[in-house]
């Protein structure tokens, strides 16, 4: 479910990666404590996606990336070949927490 119909989009790339593959599905879009977007090009991976690793675009409190485990909520497909996928954020290691705090404060909406 949605919980809002439009969001700015964040003026840097943070390249979102399942675990494994080094190349990003994706990057954010939009990001919140609770929940984030991701937007890609082609075709949303096959796979359920559980864990997303955010590589940050500088090192915060000594962290390059971030581990989240996340909820997939909604997907949706533009007409030029984009999607946009919405997922709550369920897991941060809690030593990760920190750099999630401060990319969100700088980057995402607050509330």
């Amino acid at each position: 479910m949605r919980q809002r119909t439009h969001r700015e989009r964040l003026n840097i790339n943070i390249p979102a990666r399942m675990p494994g593959n080094p190349d990003p599905i994706g990057h954010v879009a939009d990001i919140s404590l609770t929940g984030l977007c991701i937007s890609g090009k082609g075709e949303v991976p096959g796979e359920p996606i559980r864990v997303l690793t955010l590589s940050l675009p500088w090192t915060i409190d000594g962290y390059s990336a971030v581990e989240l485990g996340v909820e997939s909520r909604w997907q949706e497909y533009t007409g030029d070949g984009h999607w946009h996928a919405g997922f709550r954020i369920s897991a941060c290691p809690e030593e990760q927490l920190l750099a999630l705090e401060q990319l969100v404060q700088r980057f995402g909406e607050s509330s």
